[in-house]
Formats: structure tokens, sequence, C-alpha cells
């Protein structure tokens, strides 16, 4: 738990929070694995993405593992990582489209590409690589705006309306028209995650105040019984039905 309670000091977010939140990204993208090893090298890459997300741009852990919900299967689906789906959750959330509006309209929109390929091949526009895979979101969204930035608002929109429907059409232009900051940052969020360190040392410089110190302590108590409910309960809960068991045999006894 050390990743998520670096997160929680590092973003401001709740401990509860990261932890639900890497948890369910881990199971979304297909990261839940029964090695230790692996599954802590799988939780501080997550934790370092969505952290290094949520610090670039308008959202937040929270508003991030909410977009999650409704994206991270069908990203794992269409072969989209992690690090270009929090970067399209993020450069969305900076135009004021985020939580489950984001998750929602990015699930369109890589729903929308795989099952229009060749519609959008009339338009010249190659969404699919030699393999059948989409190719990465920025240099589709390079494509789409190269194709679309000086048409007017009307052929536009029925463009975005006709390929994206309305529940993504949204999304889609948001994205084509910051396609070169969605490349940026999903280079740099996937760089956090590789080198794992970002929440250390953010969580390390915000230790300085003792006001983050404080925080600090706290969610480190939240960890504390996180950790001792997983380990304790199941005995805990034992021992109650011995107790119980023992009391109903002295009062038969007794009576």
């Amino acid at each position: 738990m050390k990743s998520e309670l670096q997160a929680s000091v590092a973003t401001g977010d709740k401990f509860s929070d990261v932890v639900s939140v890497s948890s369910q990204v881990i199971e979304s993208f297909g990261m839940k694995t029964n090695n230790t090893a692996k599954m802590t090298a799988n939780t501080k890459k997550v934790v370092n993405e969505l952290a290094y997300t949520a610090d670039m741009t308008a959202t937040d852990f929270h508003s991030l593992g909410k977009g999650m919900e409704y994206v991270g299967s069908i990203a794992k689906t269409t072969g989209v990582s992690l690090s270009s789906t929090s970067a399209m959750l993020g450069v969305l959330s900076n135009r004021g489209l985020e939580a489950d509006k984001a998750g929602t309209g990015v699930r369109k929109v890589l729903t929308s590409l795989s099952s229009n390929a060749s519609a959008l091949k009339k338009y010249g526009i190659q969404v699919k690589n030699s393999n059948g895979n989409l190719k990465s979101m920025s240099n589709i969204f390079t494509q789409i705006n190269d194709k679309t930035k000086n048409w007017g608002t009307v052929k536009k929109n029925a463009f975005f309306k006709a390929i994206f429907g309305t529940t993504g059409m949204n999304a889609a232009s948001i994205l084509s028209e910051n396609a070169t900051q969605l490349g940026n940052l999903t280079k740099k969020v996937g760089a956090a995650g590789e080198k794992g360190t970002y929440v250390a040392s953010l969580a390390k410089a915000n230790m300085k105040t003792a006001k983050n110190a404080y925080a600090q302590f706290k969610q480190a108590g939240q960890a504390l019984i996180t950790l001792l409910g997983k380990n304790l309960l199941p005995a805990l809960y034992k021992s109650s039905k011995e107790l119980q068991r023992r009391f109903t045999i002295r009062r038969q006894w007794q009576d």
C-alpha cells in the first residue's frame, strides 16, 4: 500500500479513494495478478500514471476513477493503453468534461473508431495499422484535426456526429483540437508510470509543510486500519463465533 499512500499525500485525495480507484483500474486493464512482485509493480505504475495525469490537468484522482469506470474495459479491449486513456480524460477535463461524462465520451470515441474505420478511410483518415489495431490516439486525432480544421462549423459538427454519434462527438472534437497536447501528455504519463517515482517525489515535497505532514499521518492511519482489517477480520470473526458457541453451551448447561 506504499504507492497508494504516497499518491494520497501527493495528490491530496483520500487514501480510500486512491485504493479504490487503483484497484478498479488494475482490474479493468487486466493487470491483476497473483504474483506479489508483479502486482506491486503494476500498482506502482497505475498510481503514478493516474497521479501525474491528475496533477497536470484539471481532473483529480476520484474523477479519473469515475471516468475509468466507463472506459477502462473498452480501452483494454481496443488495445488503448492506460497512459493514453488517462491522457484523454485529462485533456477533456481541461475543457470542462470530466468524470462520468468524460468516461462515457471516450468510451463512445473508442467504439466508434473501431467500427467506423471504413467511413474514416473515405476521408483519408487511417485509424488502424497494418496489424488491424488502432493507431495511437494522438496520431488518429492529428489526422482528424488536419482534415477538419478548416471546415465550417456546420460541416464539422455533421462529421463528428456521423462518426462518433451524439454521445461521443463533443469528446472527439475536443481531442482533435488538442491532438498535440494529447500526444505530449500521453508520453509524459507513460514515462511517469515506467519510472514509478512521481508520487514518491511529490509526496516528499509536500511533506515539507506541517499541514501535509499531518495529512500523511492521518492517511497512514487509514492505511493501517485497512491493512489490519484485511488481516484480522477473519480471525476476529472466527473468535467471536467460538465465544458465541461457548456462551450458548454455558446457558444450556445452566438451564
